[in-house]
């Protein structure tokens, strides 16, 4: 979403974020001088909801909320409240594409893969009614044959995914760049 810019782990919020009602919300409660509550809550509301944040492989929305608390010093009775609930919803309201959701959906995937793979003993051991395997060994090995392509078709989709939100962001904040055809050819005569 255009308005957060994370810089050697200092969130810079842009004025005219802050002018959207979910993020005025959050500045307005906080009573402070520096709004540094505030800016701390935006950075939740990032590191939660964010393509680039470094919690975004974390599918379970109270780990990850637990893990990002502690990780940025929120205060152990802090949670997500109403008011952060708004802006969770209203970030990934406003920063959702259809690439993100394939993207979000590919994730998914290889998080029910990992789990696959990490059951593998219980796998191995559960049988049939007539005592046969259920999942076979060469089941398991094939699945191990696929991750390195996994990991590598999953590395490329969130490079594209990053490459178009900054390209959002880009188009929006005015600064796009065309590329020869984009703008058209003119020849001089």
């Amino acid at each position: 979403m255009v308005g957060f810019e994370l810089t050697r782990g200092i969130l810079t919020v842009t004025p005219e974020t802050w002018g959207y009602i979910p993020f005025k919300k959050i500045l307005e409660r906080d009573k402070t001088e520096e709004k540094g509550e505030a800016l701390m809550d935006m950075l939740f509301v990032w590191q939660y909801c964010s393509v680039g944040s470094d919690y975004e492989f974390l599918r379970d929305d109270k780990e990850r909320e637990i893990t990002i608390k502690n990780d940025i010093g929120l205060p152990k009775k802090w949670k997500i409240d109403k008011v952060m609930e708004e802006a969770i919803t209203f970030y990934n309201a406003r920063s959702k594409t259809p690439l993100t959701e394939l993207y979000d959906g590919t994730v998914n995937s290889v998080n029910a893969i990992t789990k696959y793979l990490n059951n593998t003993d219980e796998l191995l051991e559960e049988r049939d009614r007539y005592n046969k395997p259920i999942t076979k060994l060469s089941d398991i090995t094939g699945a191990l044959k696929s991750v390195k392509v996994i990991m590598r078709d999953l590395k490329e989709a969130y490079k594209e995914v990053v490459k178009e939100s900054k390209i959002i962001e880009e188009k929006k904040l005015g600064k796009q760049t065309f590329n020869t055809f984009e703008e058209g050819l003119y020849f001089e005569e």
